[in-house]
C-alpha cells in the first residue's frame, strides 16, 4: 500500500496501527527516527547488489535546502 504520509503523520500511523492490531510495542518510534531508517534502508539497497534495480553503481544526492541571503542554492553530490 502506498500512502501520501510524511514522516510525522507516520508515527500516527504506527500508533493506530499499535491499537487496532494488538501489536503490543511499548515505545512508537519518533518520526527521526523513521526518517534514520529510511536513509539506511536506501544505502542498503545500493550497496547491495541483489537488491539494485540498475547495473550502475553511480548514484546521485541533490539537496535543495541550501540558502545564501536571499538565493536558494542547489548542491548536487555524485
Amino acid at each position: 500500500m502506498i500512502t501520501n504520509c510524511g514522516f510525522r503523520k507516520s508515527v500516527l500511523l504506527f500508533e493506530c496501527l499499535n491499537e487496532t492490531l494488538k501489536w503490543g510495542i511499548s515505545e512508537i518510534p519518533c518520526f527521526n527516527s523513521v526518517v534514520n531508517w529510511t536513509k539506511k534502508s536506501g544505502y542498503f539497497i545500493y550497496t547491495n547488489s541483489q537488491l539494485k534495480t540498475s547495473g550502475s553503481d553511480y548514484g546521485i544526492i541533490i539537496d535543495e535546502n541550501l540558502t545564501l541571503g536571499n538565493e536558494r542554492l542547489v548542491l548536487t553530490l555524485g
